[in-house]
């Protein structure tokens, strides 16, 4: 499969092999060697297709499947659209059925690397579609709704007509025919392919939530389901108008997508995914709790791609909030470190600071976190440094500026330990 000059020979000799019907029964594997064939030329799209075509082919090999499905999983993942990603390793781990395998074990360790961006491109997603509909004028909302119903009975009209067909297919066949539901193989693809797009659907008429079963669904009648939602008045009753309703819609919205951004910029290093998100929390404008951290990784990213953005940036920092941490950071990296004086590694720095504030001589602590932040800044320990200090600060201080300084370990490292932990103390501190 490497690039070569004969490149289309390989793709017209497999082609061949397609059409001729003698092979119907080795077409998975086919498809996906065509898939390959394109891939490892840079043709993705039409890899894509094939790795599809060798999934739905019939009676194909249960672990084709695994290695088509890893293959689309793969394609997207570098694609950066990780949620479908998600999807097709979800297939792989299903169809699996030795699950000692390396491939497995890898895969399952990509999949749970997954599970944060999913979390949070759901909520972006949901939220970002209600709200829309939540800023439609009532005008705007009814012509929103009458095409969603018009659509509706479209949907309806071609499953009860398919429904018919199935009701007469049955009355005057066997379970042996080439008809797609005698294939359990290919009902299960379908099944998986239904709940990668739509998760597991229930009927519910609660809008905020989306852990559904579609069991539920199916159990009904089709025509009861669908004409339940026919009525302009379902839909709009449904849409929020209350203020503090939409108010929680848009911080959970907000949330994800700083969070989002800082998953993209530090698991993934995709520094361009990262941009669009943080710009996204700026442009909600500098009431948004989260449009400072987002600016400050902005920062961050641009201060290697782009000088001069980094530096507006910056003036918008040091000018909007003069006394706030992230003023002290951007400062910061202007300052020349001086690398003869750091003789040790930043986690031996760590330990020998943590010895002196289980001494409880936290004056000193707080003085030699302040110089190991500076040091310390671009490496992966940083955060371990900063809620190291907010314990401190707490200890000097007193709760609330306990509290201040945990949020901002809080929002700027959500995705670390310490992150979570500042989280957690903060849960406390509000109950207590």
């Amino acid at each position: 499969f490497e690039r070569t000059d004969n490149v289309q020979q390989m793709v017209q000799t497999l082609q061949d092999l397609i059409k001729n019907r003698d092979n119907r029964a080795y077409l998975d594997k086919l498809h996906y060697h065509l898939g390959m064939v394109y891939l490892k030329n840079n043709k993705t799209e039409e890899a894509e297709k094939q790795f599809t075509k060798s999934i739905g082919a019939k009676n194909g090999d249960r672990f084709q499947k695994v290695l088509s499905y890893e293959a689309l999983g793969t394609i997207n993942f570098d694609k950066g659209i990780y949620v479908t990603a998600g999807n097709y390793y979800d297939s792989v781990l299903n169809f699996t059925t030795d699950q000692n395998t390396k491939r497995f074990l890898k895969i399952k360790r990509i999949r749970k690397s997954l599970d944060d961006v999913i979390l949070n491109e759901n909520i972006v997603q949901t939220n970002d579609s209600i709200l829309r509909l939540a800023y439609m004028s009532d005008d705007e909302k009814s012509a929103f709704v009458s095409a969603l119903i018009d659509r509706l009975k479209l949907d309806r009209n071609i499953v009860l007509k398919n429904a018919e067909v199935v009701k007469k297919s049955s009355k005057s066949s066997t379970n042996t025919g080439t008809w797609y539901f005698y294939n359990p193989e290919v009902v299960k693809t379908g099944i998986l392919e239904f709940q990668k797009k739509w998760g597991n659907l229930s009927l519910s008429d609660n809008w905020k939530s989306n852990k559904y079963s579609t069991q539920n669904v199916f159990e009904k009648d089709i025509d009861l389901v669908v004409d339940e939602r026919l009525t302009p008045q379902y839909y709009l009753a449904n849409i929020p108008t209350d203020k503090t309703e939409i108010s929680i819609l848009e911080k959970e919205r907000n949330e994800a997508y700083y969070k989002l951004g800082l998953i993209y910029k530090e698991q993934f290093l995709r520094n361009d995914l990262a941009i669009t998100c943080f710009e996204k929390v700026v442009s909600f404008g500098e009431m948004e709790s989260f449009y400072l951290p987002a600016n400050y990784h902005l920062y961050r990213i641009y201060n290697t791609t782009d000088v001069s953005k980094a530096n507006q940036i910056k003036q918008l920092i040091i000018e909007q909030y003069p006394n706030s941490l992230y003023a002290n950071l951007v400062l910061q990296t202007d300052k020349k470190i001086d690398i003869s004086v750091i003789e040790n590694s930043p986690e031996e720095v760590y330990k020998t600071i943590y010895l002196l504030y289980e001494a409880e001589k936290y004056t000193d602590v707080l003085n030699q976190l302040k110089e190991a932040i500076l040091n310390y800044n671009q490496t992966e320990l940083i955060p371990k440094f900063e809620l190291l200090k907010a314990f401190t600060i707490g200890k000097i201080e007193g709760i609330s500026a306990f509290k201040t300084a945990l949020e901002f370990v809080a929002i700027t490292y959500p995705n670390t330990e310490e992150g979570k932990k500042a989280t957690e103390v903060i849960n406390t501190i509000t109950k207590n």
